[in-house]
């Protein structure tokens, strides 16, 4: 479970200067968008699946993917000026 916590620890330092340095552009913003939805997605299945009991692990990292996925793809959303 150790080895999981720290995977995932590194997967979101991995993601945050990503970005905190991304451009305004509305092109990169859409590619953070879904490098956020993917890490997001990676770093749930992961803690999902760490949290699951022995017997639900799979369905832990199920759960995990697509929560994390939701809010990665949430915490990155674009600014109102690139809406579309």
């Amino acid at each position: 479970m150790r080895k999981s916590m720290l995977a995932a620890g590194i997967a979101a330092v991995a993601l945050f200067p990503s970005i905190a340095f991304a451009q305004n552009a509305c092109e990169q913003q859409r590619n953070t968008r879904v490098l956020g939805t993917v890490v997001g997605g990676g770093i749930g299945a992961v803690v999902g699946s760490a949290i699951a009991g022995r017997d639900d692990r799979t369905t832990g990292a199920v759960v995990g993917a697509l929560g994390g996925a939701l809010i990665g793809n949430q915490l990155s959303k674009a600014n109102a000026d690139c809406a579309h």
